[in-house]
């Protein structure tokens, strides 16, 4: 591959005009190749943004704070009473009243789900 090949070839994939061919030998080069690679991927959704911590940031204990359970898009609720009772073992005849109240609460502030 000559320097000429690499720019055709970057041109033609829509990368611009500058590109520079050069050997590396890194455990990092992976890494930073898939990156840029997975941007441009026809399969990669449109406004797709990564997210990461920062290493200096503490880590987040996975047990603290409440666990909550929500309905998910275009799930019915009987669909989400039956996810919740599969995943607290809460029987469906106690959430039930629990959907209801919730529900009325919101209204009454006049929040929708």
């Amino acid at each position: 591959m000559t320097k000429r090949g690499v720019h055709d070839w970057a041109h033609a994939a829509g990368w611009g005009f500058e590109a520079e061919l050069e050997i590396v030998n890194s455990s990092e080069a992976t890494a930073y190749v898939a990156k840029y690679a997975s941007k441009q991927s026809p399969i990669t959704p449109k406004g797709f943004r990564r997210v990461r911590c920062s290493n200096s940031w503490p880590k987040v204990d996975e047990k603290s704070g409440p666990k909550w359970i929500v309905p998910a898009k275009n799930e019915d609720v009987a669909a989400f009473i039956n996810r919740v009772n599969e995943i607290t073992n809460i029987p469906h005849h106690e959430l039930w009243p629990a959907w209801a109240e919730v529900t009325n609460t919101l209204a009454e502030k006049q929040i929708y789900l």
